[in-house]
């Protein structure tokens, strides 16, 4: 037991040093988050190089919580395709009730962005994740096109 726990410590140290090396590499192409270093000048007291220390040190972080919620949405997707897929098997029986649930991408993504920038909120779009921040500046990340519609008829609802 103890062998197992020395491992998984020592796997999330090499797999932490993968997060610096992606830091460093991100700095030397010149990506750099503001807001993030905006923090860390905040919190250094304006010392530019007590804030590029911090920088790092949030980036990793920031790379583990965009990880931790890109896994968590990967999994409740499938578990919600999953169990939409249960609700609607009497629905798809014959072809031409499945012709009526097959959505097409663009028309769902266009109605969504229409829904939240009429809202005032900013989409991005990056390495195939659709990402809005709110009102509260909580990044909301979307890996399919039917979740980042559902949130956006969500908040249109809230504010009606």
């Amino acid at each position: 037991m103890f062998k197992k726990t020395k491992a998984k410590l020592a796997a999330s140290r090499l797999q932490e040093e993968k997060l610096y090396e992606a830091v460093f590499l991100e700095q030397a192409s010149g990506v750099r988050r503001e807001g993030l270093y905006n923090k860390a000048l905040a919190f250094s007291d304006g010392n530019v190089e007590k804030a590029n220390s911090l920088y790092i040190q949030y980036r990793v972080q920031s790379i583990k919580d965009e990880n931790c919620i890109s896994e968590f949405i990967a999994e409740n997707s499938t578990k919600n395709m999953e169990n939409s897929s249960e609700m609607y098997d009497d629905e798809f029986e014959s072809e031409s009730s499945y012709d009526v649930y097959n959505c097409d991408e663009e028309k769902i993504i266009k109605d969504a962005s229409s829904i939240i920038k009429s809202m005032g909120f900013p989409l991005f779009f990056k390495n195939g994740k659709w990402t809005v921040i709110d009102k509260t500046n909580i990044h909301h990340t979307f890996l399919c096109p039917s979740a980042l519609k559902d949130f956006a008829e969500g908040c249109k609802e809230q504010s009606e």
